[in-house]
């Protein structure tokens, strides 16, 4: 993705949209984390029942103090052997995380992700985005 449509894509998201996007392993859809309208928009989008939780792609490892109340020693080592990479971890969330990304489970899945462009679209964005599969809810990518 050129740098004019990176920029392109962050400005959607920023502004409340949701965008499709490239990883190591699916085609994703971002949305801003923060917001809860464009989350909204995201779960419409997929047909998406409200208690399924979304995965989150944050731009470095030091994001995760940001969103997990609870960071385990084990899990500090595989995201230093692993991060970047297609490994997901879950976390107790902290409690202003959106219930939007926690599906209600006062969970939350991150990663770094090693897609250099999911990587700079979470940092256009203020460090995190929306990974959750480009498909219907409950239908193969």
């Amino acid at each position: 993705m050129a740098d004019l449509a990176l920029s392109r894509a962050a400005a959607i998201i920023r502004d409340g949209g949701v965008v499709a996007f490239p990883t190591e392993s699916f085609y994703g859809l971002a949305a801003d984390p923060a917001n809860e309208r464009a989350l909204g928009r995201l779960f419409e989008a997929k047909k998406r029942p409200a208690n399924n939780p979304i995965l989150l792609l944050i731009d470095d490892k030091a994001r995760v103090f940001d969103y997990a109340a609870q960071v385990p020693q084990k899990s500090l080592v595989l995201m230093r052997k692993i991060w970047p990479g297609r490994l997901s971890l879950v976390f107790a969330a902290r409690p202003e995380v959106s219930s939007f990304i926690t599906g209600g489970t006062g969970k939350i899945g991150l990663r770094v992700s090693s897609n250099l462009l999911a990587c700079a679209l979470a940092r256009l964005v203020g460090g995190a985005i929306t990974g959750t599969s480009a498909n219907i809810s409950q239908h193969r990518p």
